[in-house]
């Protein structure tokens, strides 16, 4: 699974490389030596199912949520990922969390916070 996959990549990265592959947050806030950093996704697909059972009643499937990537920051390198919002879609959970952090389970492996030595 992707989102989970994607917690474990992004826990000890610094805050440069955890742009980087996430880009700019859509917000952010600190607190002495704590940032908090969001970033959004919202999925409206119109794709479903419906499927009519004559016991249960209805049982709807639809395309459609939302998630929010909140990312905790403890002297510039995460300590923490969490997932928020309509993330579970039916079957797949937190589908809509996926495609914040796909590119950071694609990106290199991080430095860890390590800065590299300034060049010549």
């Amino acid at each position: 699974m992707t989102a989970t996959h994607g917690q474990q990549v992004i826990m000890g990265m610094s805050r440069p490389d955890l742009e980087a592959c996430l880009g700019v947050p859509d917000q952010r806030d600190t607190f002495e030596d704590t940032d908090i950093l969001t970033w959004y996704s919202t999925s409206s697909s119109a794709r479903g199912l419906s499927v009519g059972l004559p016991v249960v009643g209805d049982l709807s499937l639809s395309g459609g949520g939302s998630c929010h990537a909140v990312v905790r920051l403890e002297r510039g390198v995460v300590t923490e990922v969490r997932y928020t919002g309509e993330n579970g879609a039916p079957l797949a959970p937190q589908s809509y969390c996926a495609p914040i952090v796909r590119s950071c389970v694609a990106y290199p492996e991080p430095r860890r916070g390590v800065v590299p030595p300034p060049g010549p």
